[in-house]
């Protein structure tokens, strides 16, 4: 991209510092926040470098962030992207799912067992459900739901 001044990156619009002064009165996000005032400080004269110091942030995502505005003059378009995150494990296994296996007894269903433990009802939904899922990841899907699991004494 080469060393520019921002100013010479984009071409303003009359329109453009008016609609960032009035995006940044209503955005609540903070990451759409930083990128829209970074760019009403570069359009109002102030360098890249002194706008990436003063938001803590790199040059080169000011840069970014002028590119982004630049081609369609959006402010949707500095938005984020989603970062997707690890496929959930089993996603057929709802809450209901899990809490009816729960309220059966293991002894009822065939198993040689009085309560359920985590390895046992892990491999018992995936079996039902012909899913996978770990015992890790069921550990973490009761506790979200607000259950507690206590070994049996």
């Amino acid at each position: 991209m080469g060393r520019k001044h921002g100013s010479h990156i984009i071409e303003w619009r009359a329109s453009d510092k008016a609609r960032l002064a009035n995006a940044l009165k209503e955005i609540k996000e903070a990451k759409l926040y930083q990128r829209v005032l970074a760019l009403q400080l570069v359009a109002t004269g102030l360098s890249v470098s002194a706008t990436a110091r003063s938001l803590r942030c790199s040059r080169q995502a000011v840069y970014q962030w002028l590119e982004r505005y630049g081609r369609h003059h959006r402010i949707a378009d500095l938005r984020a992207a989603p970062i997707p995150g690890r496929p959930k494990q089993a996603p057929v296994l709802t809450e209901a799912h899990i809490l009816r296996e729960l309220e059966c007894s293991p002894v009822a269903l065939g198993y040689d067992a009085r309560t359920w433990t985590v390895a046992l009802l892990a491999r018992h939904l995936q079996q039902r459900h012909q899913c996978q899922i770990s015992q890790r990841a069921l550990r973490w899907r009761i506790k979200k739901m607000g259950l507690e699991w206590k070994r049996a004494r």
